[in-house]
Parts: structure tokens; C-alpha cells; sequence
């Protein structure tokens, strides 16, 4: 969220330049959130060029350089972002590769891992599917 390449349109540029065809992005929602990229940008991607998806959370940020350990401190789920709605607009390029789950959250750091994964993984089942 605040190097020079922060915004899709940035990272897309940076591809093009290259010109190789093993240069493609990660879409982070919080670090596209952060960045003012939203869902309806993502969906405009061209599948090819995702090469993974980190679902992950944030606490409501209103502008300026991002604190990151203050805004990922949020169990995944429970802050600002209306995960569905970004899935869909991930699900809606056509993208059918890998998905992971960041985890940031302080208290659930301290809980139980087997817990806290088993919850990961039935949110991300339910969000992205089997």
C-alpha cells in the first residue's frame, strides 16, 4: 500500500513493460483495499494475470499511509471488507486457481491453532467453495 507499485494499474503497467509472460500479481485484498483498488476494479483483471488470491480483513481505514499492524488486527470476517463481494469479483474473471487465508489477528495468534484453522478453512469453503 505504500511502495510505487500499489495500485493494479501500476502493477499492470510494470507487466507490460517487462513484457515476459511469468510476471503476473497476487490480489491481497487488504493491500488492494489500502490502496483504493476495490472489487470493482479486480473484476476487470484478466484471469491470466492472477496468479493468486490472499483473502485477508482490515479495520476501517480512512486515507493516507496505512498502519498495517493496526488494520489487519481483525479476525478475517469480522471487519470492513464484504468478503463475498470480493470473491465474486475475483470468481467473476474466470480465475480458478489458488486461494489463501492471511491471518494478522493478535487474539487469534494466542487461540488455539488447530481452532482458529478449522474456522479458516470452513469461511474460505463457504466464500470460495470446495
Amino acid at each position: 500500500s505504500w511502495t510505487p507499485l500499489n495500485t493494479i494499474d501500476r502493477q499492470l503497467r510494470t507487466i507490460r513493460k517487462a513484457a515476459r509472460d511469468n510476471i503476473r500479481v497476487v490480489v491481497d485484498f487488504w493491500h488492494c483495499y489500502t490502496s483504493g483498488d476495490g472489487p470493482e476494479r479486480i473484476s476487470q483483471l484478466d484471469k491470466d494475470l492472477i496468479y493468486g488470491v490472499h483473502i485477508c480483513d482490515s479495520l476501517a481505514f480512512s486515507g493516507g499511509i496505512p498502519n498495517e499492524p493496526v488494520l489487519r488486527d481483525v479476525e478475517t470476517g469480522k471487519g470492513v471488507l464484504n468478503l463475498r463481494e470480493w470473491v465474486a469479483a475475483v470468481k467473476s474473471t474466470g480465475y480458478d486457481s489458488w486461494w489463501s487465508c492471511e491471518l494478522f489477528c493478535k487474539k487469534q495468534h494466542q487461540m488455539d491453532s488447530y481452532d482458529v484453522a478449522r474456522e479458516l478453512k470452513i469461511l474460505m469453503q463457504d466464500l470460495v467453495g470446495s
